[in-house]
């Protein structure tokens, strides 16, 4: 008996221990990304992917904060523009993969786009499958996790922001588009996946998501302090070329619609339920409250609501 409570809190130390090295573009969710990772594991150490030109930036960074864990993303989707710039973060990850296979790193965790395959004739989808190809024949475990978009509600943060906010109008600018949805996936969600014990190299893909909304639902929930103008596709991709908005590839991540995302895998591997967390639920539920006419607080005082 003895002997088992030793294994467990032997156990129980480990997943505690696990060092982690977050390679990041610091856009504002994906430091609130580390933040939140941070909190829930104080082994987590980060690091700019703006800053990395050569190998010796991450071993100086691994003197200091060894890791036996790397995960990379990179959300700044306003540094994608033509060829130069994807073949910019295919050089990036080359170097990230010979420091890991240097240093021995047991876990690489790479977040994704769904649907990406090397012969898009979409620069981004392309390059994207490109780096997953690499991690795969590094010989080293991985996980890709495929996430459309990752939000914050409490921050009213979210990935696609770079994509949407046009700078000069200070407002989002986006292509009408009935059926476009977006799969969410909000950030405490992605840590608690992260931070699960169980949470190891499959050496597999997954997609992540915890809700689908319509594009118009995701920005107004995750970002209802800015506002919206919608033109239509054909206009939003003329504008994008003679405006210096997007380029094609970028433009097209937010007119073509998105293949259909499965999460069962990811909570069947990892025993995790992906559903909006309770405060998003809260104000979901008030919302739907209010559009059925009850605005009484006493009507709204649901699953803490008020």
């Amino acid at each position: 008996m003895t002997e088992l409570v030793l294994n467990e809190l032997s156990l129980h130390y480990k997943i505690q221990v696990i060092e982690m090295l977050y390679l990041h573009a610091h856009t504002p969710i994906e430091n609130e990304l580390y933040r939140q990772l941070k909190t829930k594991q104080n082994h987590v150490s980060q690091l700019n992917i703006h800053h990395l030109h050569d190998k010796q930036y991450l071993e100086r960074h691994h003197y200091i904060h060894p890791s036996d864990t790397l995960m990379y993303s990179f959300l700044d989707y306003a540094s994608y523009d033509y060829l130069p710039s994807f073949q910019k973060e295919v050089e990036a990850v080359d170097l990230i993969l010979e420091f890991a296979e240097e240093l021995g790193y047991k876990h690489l965790i790479f977040i994704t786009y769904p649907g990406v395959y090397y012969n898009s004739g979409n620069l981004f989808s392309q390059h994207k499958a490109i780096i997953q190809q690499k991690v795969a024949q590094s010989g080293l475990g991985f996980t890709f996790l495929a996430i459309n978009a990752l939000s914050c509600f409490e921050k009213q943060q979210h990935s696609l922001y770079p994509l949407c906010y046009n700078n000069d109008a200070e407002k989002f600018i986006i292509p009408f588009h009935r059926s476009k949805v977006i799969y969410n996936l909000e950030v405490e969600n992605l840590v608690r996946l992260l931070s699960a014990p169980n949470f190891v190299a499959m050496n597999k893909s997954y997609e992540v998501f915890d809700a689908i909304y319509s594009m118009n639902e995701f920005l107004s929930i995750f970002s209802d302090h800015i506002p919206v103008t919608h033109y239509p596709n054909f206009l939003f991709s003329f504008l994008s070329y003679i405006r210096d908005w997007h380029t094609p590839s970028m433009v097209e991540l937010l007119t073509k619609p998105l293949v259909t995302m499965q999460r069962n895998l990811v909570e069947r591997d990892f025993h995790i339920s992906l559903q909006p967390t309770p405060l998003v639920n809260s104000y979901l539920w008030r919302l739907e409250k209010g559009k059925r006419g009850f605005n009484q607080p006493d009507e709204l005082a649901w699953n803490g609501a008020f």
